[in-house]
């Protein structure tokens, strides 16, 4: 049993960690007791490395699918980002190169990201290669937000690939929304999806217990009003910027700073950092939370 521990609460986890099978120098080490902090960091680097694991390239005709999972979230939030390059000439390609640029020579892979708070989420499944999660309640605490790089995605009869539900489109490439159950997080080695599924695991737990619970003092939330369905993340201020990434609806304190007046708007834009994505949002759709003295 693993005991997560601190001066102001031990919570019990029945979490074997003798089981990993990561590189030299990754794997937590075999304890009767973690700390609080050692064991939601040992958590935190083993979702990293495990999700680094190399996908074998997928090939299809002439055509070679490389995918690149890498986490960008934190003790605090959840945030897994997909990036997938299509090749139809030589498939050589240092895949390596996808964890820390956006572009290949003239390539630009399309992006998938991932996120939610992690004391939002209530659980998680997983098969040889892949893992679903759910959230609390049936609540949208995860945002979905998918940037194609070749525009916009197209079902094979030639009809959208969404039909006529109610979701973000921005320049008829990315789509972002809020849903309760993700399940597309797949094609993970199979020998790194226990790895993945215990340091979900332990960050949840440590999230519903309130050991890794934000400070809520001066703190925001989002504001959805349909259509919206997530708060979209912009690289600059303004609606007109590219997007970065998404809030979902249900998405624990949210801390702007450096809001400002943007010309051409009569609200202000502020810089915010969630899921480690970083950008500027909206403060029209940020309402400071309701359970903040």
């Amino acid at each position: 049993m693993l005991l997560l521990t601190n001066c102001r609460k031990s919570v019990a986890m029945p979490l074997a960690l003798s089981f990993l099978a990561l590189p030299p120098g990754t794997a937590f080490s075999q304890q009767n007791e973690l700390s609080t902090e050692q064991t939601v960091q040992k958590a935190v680097e083993l979702l990293a490395t495990a999700l680094k694991c190399p996908i074998k390239n997928v090939v299809d005709g002439n055509t070679t699918r490389h995918s690149v999972f890498s986490s960008i979230g934190d003790e605090f939030e959840l945030g897994i980002r997909l990036k997938i390059i299509d090749k139809t000439v030589d498939p050589d390609i240092d895949v390596s190169q996808l964890q820390a640029w956006d572009t290949i020579g003239e390539e630009q892979p399309s992006t998938y990201q991932f996120a939610a708070n992690w004391a939002e989420l209530s659980s998680v499944e997983s098969d040889a290669t892949s893992i679903t999660l759910n959230c609390r309640n049936g609540d949208k605490c995860i945002s979905y937000y998918e940037y194609l790089e070749y525009g916009y995605p197209i079902a094979p009869d030639g009809t959208p690939k969404y039909g006529n539900i109610s979701v973000n489109f921005d320049d008829n490439r990315t789509l972002v929304e809020s849903r309760s159950k993700l399940s597309d997080i797949k094609g993970l080695c199979p020998d790194q999806v226990s790895n993945v599924v215990l340091a979900i695991k332990i960050l949840m737990q440590a999230a519903s217990t309130g050991i890794t619970t934000r400070p809520s003092a001066g703190a925001y939330e989002f504001k959805a009003a349909p259509p919206v369905q997530a708060l979209i993340i912009r690289k600059l201020p303004g609606k007109q910027e590219s997007p970065a990434g998404a809030i979902p609806m249900t998405s624990g304190p949210l801390f702007p700073t450096d809001c400002k007046k943007v010309s051409g708007y009569k609200f202000e834009w502020c810089k915010i950092k969630w899921a480690g994505v970083e950008g500027w949002v909206s403060k029209t759709m940020l309402v400071p939370r309701a359970d903040v003295p």
